[in-house]
């Protein structure tokens, strides 16, 4: 059967609503994220001093379901698109000699945030290290 020009129109609302929510949601979590010092900034101390931090932390139900629900698959789509990033700037950071750098900003942090940081810290890093 063929869409009538409504049914067709609808659909197309729908698909544009879904893009807008999406990519405000993900603008709100880029704005929002923490702000990171650059690679040359941050030692052990810091490093340490963030997992001590993630340790301390105690997140109480209403975080957890909000990063369950929100922040996790936010940051698996920001990884997603870090990633798409990277392979397409990979060949100039390569001749720019930051290849590393790169790739641990652009994939694996936000990959740490999605899948290490424990369930409603703020701070990446394992509960239990």
């Amino acid at each position: 059967m063929i869409d009538s020009p409504t049914e067709k129109g609808d659909h197309f609302m729908e698909n544009s609503f879904f893009a807008v929510a999406i990519t405000l949601l993900t603008t709100l979590l880029l704005v929002m994220s923490p702000v990171h010092g650059s690679e040359s900034e941050v030692d052990g101390q810091d490093v340490g001093q963030n997992s001590l931090q993630a340790r301390q932390e105690d997140p109480n139900f209403f975080v957890m379901t909000a990063d369950v629900l929100l922040a996790r698959p936010l940051l698996l789509l920001v990884t997603g698109v870090g990633v798409v990033i990277f392979v397409i700037s990979s060949p100039f950071s390569a001749l720019g000699g930051n290849i590393n750098q790169a790739a641990n900003t652009l994939v694996a942090k936000p990959a740490k945030a999605t899948f290490v940081r424990c369930l409603g810290c703020s701070y990446t890093g394992n509960k239990n290290a």
